[in-house]
């Protein structure tokens, strides 16, 4: 059975090939912290995120691609239903945004 997880998911979408390759892009990866933190809009609610240019964003956790200091089980996630950071553990089941471009 393939892995179901953050780093498999960035390379099937990577991996995609003509008319299927997402936006016509193979460099897609996990935001940073700040990245995902940028998006968040306090002027919203629920979620707080512009849904102009992010519509139906399901209000959950999204993770990262950083893991937490001091304890490398663990990565950082954003909540866009609130907007606060938080970290769970790597096994734990969180929505992905992919993006591009350099960190």
């Amino acid at each position: 059975m393939a892995q179901c997880n953050t780093t498999a998911f960035r390379d099937a979408v990577n991996a995609l090939t003509g008319a299927n390759r997402l936006c016509g892009a193979s460099d897609w990866r996990l935001p940073t912290v700040n990245e995902l933190l940028s998006l968040v809009d306090f002027q919203t609610e629920n979620p707080v995120i512009d849904a102009a240019y992010f519509p139906n964003t399901p209000a959950e956790n999204y993770w990262s691609g950083e893991n937490r200091v001091l304890i490398a089980s663990f990565a950082w996630n954003v909540h866009f239903g609130v907007g606060y950071l938080n970290a769970y553990y790597k096994n734990s089941n969180r929505q992905v945004r992919l993006v591009r471009g350099g960190q």
